[in-house]
């Protein structure tokens, strides 16, 4: 399968768990044909000065808010995932990946325009 490395962090999840779900669900291991796994990208810092703590006593009026990049990659192009298993695992897992993949990409255009609309109205 061609995943777009744009996605691959976020289809990936927390510490891999895509993969462990695909291993112990679906009998699959994923590879990555000795491809390099795009990195996340990296957040940008606060807009009002540094992150307030959350766990401070002090009931000031300032407070920090940060906008937090998409949990994709910069990357361009795709990585492969060749998936390893019986044949019939291997076609519920591509179907179960088609689905985390739609999900991703809805979540990640949705961060982008919710990012765009916080941009356009913080004045």
């Amino acid at each position: 399968m061609q995943i777009p490395r744009k996605s691959h962090t976020t289809l990936v999840g927390s510490n891999g768990a895509t993969y462990r779900k695909l291993r112990n669900e679906f009998n699959v291991v994923v590879d990555h044909k000795g491809e390099p796994e795009p990195k996340a990208s990296k957040k940008t810092g606060a807009l009002n000065g540094s992150a307030a703590r959350i766990d401070t006593t002090d009931s000031g009026e300032e407070f920090a808010l940060e906008i937090i990049e998409n949990q994709g990659s910069n990357e361009d192009g795709n990585i492969t995932w060749v998936l390893k298993g019986d044949q019939k695992n291997i076609e519920r897992a591509q179907k179960y990946i088609k689905n985390l993949l739609k999900d991703a990409v809805s979540y990640l255009n949705k961060a982008i325009m919710y990012q765009g609309m916080m941009t356009l109205t913080s004045f």
